[in-house]
């Protein structure tokens, strides 16, 4: 009985600690670091319907920087912001959500403006779907 309640101490305070670590973990600084890959919103879209499984292994979890134009901006109910760049297919668009640790002038944007930005790829649903984004 009293291995039983050791092991599990052990593990309880293992998992307390990685939680802590987690926590505690440093924002990542999308804005200065350098990007693995460049593309093109439209190029990006047609990978994923092209072959879902291999954009997933070469995309997401990155840090890519995406070129399009502006098809949405979007304020959201938590006070982030969207960019939904356009794309050749109306069902699909590149979703960009804007870092919310840091300052960024979004009220010049326009529909149509070229645009690129620099964020982590989270992959796809509806369109592809990029986070902690900043402008280039």
């Amino acid at each position: 009985m009293k291995k039983i309640l050791i092991a599990a101490l052990v593990i309880l305070i293992f998992i307390a600690g990685v939680g802590y670590w987690m926590w505690n973990k440093p924002h990542e600084d999308v804005a200065g670091a350098k990007p693995e890959l460049s593309i093109q919103s439209d190029q990006l879209l047609k990978e994923f319907e092209t072959n879902e499984q291999a954009a997933n292994a070469k995309f997401v979890g990155k840090l890519i920087q995406v070129s399009g134009k502006i098809f949405q901006v979007d304020n959201t109910a938590d006070g982030s912001v969207n960019i939904l760049l356009e794309s050749e297919n109306p069902m699909s668009t590149v979703l960009c959500q804007l870092d919310p640790l840091q300052e960024q002038d979004h009220a010049g944007l326009a529909v149509g403006q070229a645009i690129t930005l620099k964020g982590k790829m989270f992959g796809i649903y509806h369109g592809c779907s990029i986070g902690q984004v900043s402008y280039c």
